[in-house]
């Protein structure tokens, strides 16, 4: 699935943003607090808006009290640049379909509107093999559940769906698993990307008999790493993917091999697995971790990989270095038509955020010339 284009209502920094004419590969760039990484998050909780979404994503920003009812509200609070207003995700495919996200937040009950009622009922299941443990169930009211978070998904005409997430007196209550694109993977500039997730990719590969095609691309470009495959020792009791050194009698985790590495491996590992097909990838500054040395082969492997899986990639940097790297990949590949710059700027004089698309030709020209557009 490709986003054609996004528009960004109160979400965040962004009063209102559109962004149009995205393509395969797109780069973020910008100064500190622009935005970039809020257009990140817009992606990821357009493609995936429900709960557990919230609840994996807060954290990367929030400290994870949020999940607590005392300060729930004030962190879901954040989200919204206007508390009084909903947040609203519009994205269109090339193909003139589109869906709508619409995150509407309820702190607490009007009381003059609403009746007092129960926030669940419990409801009897008798069939024979049900436990005993498990023969009464809560079926959840979300008008009688406060504070609550709603997402409100339309696709092109069907009807609309909701998800939602909110506390009683004494649960932490989510509703709902509706996704519009379910591989959707965001890499966080602090986050540790869990090698378990890497071992289980690679051990897919290698069922599916698709290992080889990645292994020989990953071993060009990554010279010193003769052999690669997923391990499961004492010290990694769900699994970890261990690197071969060449010239050397040793194996070592790739996690603590390089962190860059183990990232990089990561990102490829997902993005060669055609189970994701036609997913979409974000990663937050794509340069941390990896030498300037190895961004082209960074970008060779990238490129490659989303090319043969139909993967839409938004990433931001804030490098030259990864920029000139990535045109220059870009047009040794003749792909310079697909990709973009999406520029995040602030106004100092009226505290608006906003975002300018740059064409790929034009967006090459600009960086080989040294134009700031970091």
């Amino acid at each position: 699935m490709r986003i054609h284009s996004l528009e960004i209502t109160n979400f965040r920094c962004f009063k209102d943003l559109a962004l149009d004419d995205l393509s395969r590969i797109n780069i973020i760039t910008g100064d500190n607090a622009a935005g970039k990484t809020t257009i990140l998050e817009a992606i990821y909780i357009a493609c995936k808006p429900n709960p557990r979404a919230i609840e994996w994503l807060t954290p990367q920003r929030i400290p994870p009290s949020f999940l607590q009812k005392d300060y729930f509200a004030s962190s879901v609070k954040r989200y919204f640049n206007d508390p009084s207003s909903n947040i609203v995700f519009l994205v269109n495919k090339k193909n003139s379909a589109y869906w709508r996200v619409e995150l509407k937040f309820y702190p607490s009950p009007d009381s003059s509107i609403l009746p007092y009622a129960a926030a669940f009922q419990e409801h009897a299941i008798s069939t024979p093999n049900t436990p005993e443990n498990l023969k009464v169930r809560k079926v959840y009211n979300p008008d009688h559940v406060f504070p609550r978070l709603e997402l409100h998904i339309q696709e092109d005409n069907k009807t609309e769906e909701i998800n939602w997430m909110g506390f009683t007196d004494t649960d932490m209550i989510q509703e709902g698993v509706k996704e519009i694109v379910p591989y959707t993977f965001f890499f966080g500039s602090s986050v540790t990307y869990d090698p378990s997730e890497s071992a289980k990719i690679l051990s897919s590969l290698k069922e599916k008999k698709e290992e080889s095609v990645f292994l020989d691309a990953f071993k060009k470009e990554y010279p010193e790493i003769k052999d690669i495959f997923p391990l499961i020792p004492p010290d990694f009791p769900r699994g970890a993917v261990f690197f071969e050194i060449e010239g050397q009698d040793l194996i070592i985790p790739s996690t603590l091999y390089s962190s860059g590495t183990h990232k990089s491996l990561t990102i490829f590992l997902i993005a060669s697995d055609s189970r994701f097909s036609q997913g979409i990838i974000l990663v937050d500054e794509i340069e941390n971790g990896i030498h300037w040395s190895r961004m082209k082969s960074f970008w060779r492997l990238l490129n490659k990989f989303t090319t043969q899986r139909q993967i839409q990639v938004f990433a931001t940097t804030h490098s030259y270095e990864c920029l000139e790297s990535f045109v220059d990949v870009m047009k040794e590949s003749a792909k310079e038509t697909e990709f973009t710059i999406i520029h995040a700027k602030k106004d100092a004089k009226t505290n608006r955020f906003s975002a300018s698309v740059i064409p790929g030709e034009f967006a090459e020209s600009a960086i080989r010339s040294r134009l700031e557009i970091r």
